[in-house]
């Protein structure tokens, strides 16, 4: 049998125990290390395993679903000493007072116990956020992307993908952008407040709206693209000067990819012969965000051994994208998506060397390669309304920082 001790020193006549407990008059930061199961970020630093597996049920039956911990997660704790034991007890083993889970950057869960019922309570609160604005003039220096440049501006990276987002039915990211192009513009953001030692699994979080955002890109920077928000039917949309709203169909439907394969024919890395390769493939880190390409269903979701994990939408005008390789999907089939919300996750599934997306664009039932598509905007401006935008353009040029 494994006998447990504690070893006793003696210190200028004092007693002390060798393990070094914590104080448990005040609250103390517990996370959670990789390999961790729900109860060991708190029975480790000493709290009764019994109230820990009533709060896991508590938290069961507050969510409808078992909760989901990660490496990183923080919790704040406080633990109660036995009346007679006091603080020091061999089986480490102390009641849960309160224990505050921080689950994101901007949600708090409470649990706490109600004396002298002694029964577990749970309540979720938001994190009051501080709100910043960021006026920028990024510069793409050699060697870098456009999600590097604004990643020097110290952007919440919200933004930066936002931003690309609104661009993106202008600028194809893997070959407008070269050395010398520069971006500006204006975010607005809500932040979490800093916290003490209490950190977040995800640097730089918060929620941003891109204001107004302009580039010029190309060899010689000789092309110029400008957008500005503006609330239209009670939607926001994202217009040109001229009152025209985005495009059809997204060129990139992912953030800080690199193109590793275009569309044509080519030798099939797996297969070992020439083959068409009727899309383009972003090599991307496994998990990356994949967005939809425009507005539509999802009318196929399903996998194979091809394409792995696989999603088509059904657009307007006879157009369908496709998306291949996922590691999970965010969407069911049958769903209605909006231009740019997340329907995947990079991955590697099925016939593939490595994670990357694998996107089609298909017109009518034939595949067409996405990079030779051009459409008109999807909303023109008139009248009264296209005035009250052009006086809101002309705020928002008077607030940003002019590109050099």
């Amino acid at each position: 049998m494994l006998k447990i001790c504690f070893v006793v020193a003696v210190v200028f006549g004092q007693t002390v125990l060798a393990r070094d407990w914590k104080p448990v008059e005040e609250s103390f930061v517990t996370k959670v290390r990789r390999g961790d199961v729900f109860s060991k970020p708190f029975t480790r630093e000493g709290a009764s395993w019994g109230d820990i597996n009533r709060i896991y049920n508590l938290l069961e039956d507050f969510y409808g679903r078992s909760p989901v911990l990660r490496v990183g997660h923080s919790f704040t704790m406080k633990l109660r000493c036995d009346e007679e034991l006091g603080c020091q007890q061999e089986d480490r083993s102390r009641p849960v007072d309160y224990i505050v889970w921080h689950k994101d950057w901007k949600t708090d869960v409470i649990i706490y116990r109600e004396w002298p019922d002694n029964q577990f309570e749970v309540v979720e609160e938001d994190i009051p956020l501080r709100k910043e604005e960021y006026h920028f003039n990024a510069r793409i220096e050699k060697g870098s992307s456009f999600f590097e440049a604004l990643s020097r501006q110290k952007i919440p990276i919200d933004g930066i993908n936002k931003m690309a987002r609104v661009l993106g039915g202008r600028i194809d990211f893997q070959r407008d952008v070269h050395l010398g192009n520069e971006v500006n513009g204006y975010l607005t953001c809500q932040l979490e407040r800093e916290r003490g030692e209490i950190t977040y699994p995800v640097k730089r979080e918060g929620v941003c709206e891109v204001q107004q955002v302009r580039a010029q890109v190309g060899y010689g920077s000789d092309e110029s693209y400008e957008m500005f928000k503006y609330r239209h039917n009670d939607f926001d949309y994202y217009f040109d000067e001229q009152g025209r709203s985005g495009t059809f169909l997204l060129k990139t439907p992912i953030d800080g990819a690199r193109l590793s394969s275009g569309y044509g024919d080519r030798r099939h890395p797996t297969l070992g012969y020439n083959k068409l390769h009727a899309g383009l493939d972003f090599a991307a880190r496994r998990g990356t965000p994949i967005y939809a390409a425009g507005h539509g269903v999802i009318e196929k979701r399903y996998v194979s051994q091809t394409y792995g994990k696989y999603i088509r939408i059904r657009h307007a005008n006879g157009y369908k994208t496709a998306y291949a390789h996922m590691s999970r999907y965010a969407k069911k089939q049958g769903d209605r998506v909006r231009q740019g919300e997340v329907i995947g996750y990079v991955g590697s599934t099925g016939r593939s060397t490595g994670a990357h997306l694998h996107y089609e664009v298909i017109k009518d039932g034939r595949k067409v390669n996405p990079r030779r598509l051009k459409f008109q905007p999807d909303l023109q401006l008139q009248g009264e309304d296209l005035e009250d935008f052009q006086e809101r353009v002309r705020v928002l040029r008077a607030q940003s920082r002019p590109l050099s």
